[in-house]
């Protein structure tokens, strides 16, 4: 297998862990600060792990056109 193959394939590997630590990262501190404020219905942890959601995608667009330009 060629370098550049091996390159590829780790950095997919690497893609669903990045994913999952950007979006436990948004629960993590929406649930601190629901603890924190002592919201009632979870607000920071709903929309903190959503807005996590949408920055992973973000990354993983990003990711998929740089690896279709080489």
């Amino acid at each position: 297998m060629e370098k550049s193959n091996r390159r590829k394939m780790a950095t997919w590997i690497g893609v669903p862990f990045q994913m999952l630590a950007t979006i436990f990262a948004g629960y993590w501190l929406g649930s601190w600060l629901d603890e924190k404020y002592a919201v009632e219905k979870n607000w920071w942890t709903i929309g903190l792990t959503l807005f996590a959601v949408l920055i992973s995608l973000y990354q993983l667009i990003v990711q998929v056109q740089r690896m279709g330009k080489k």
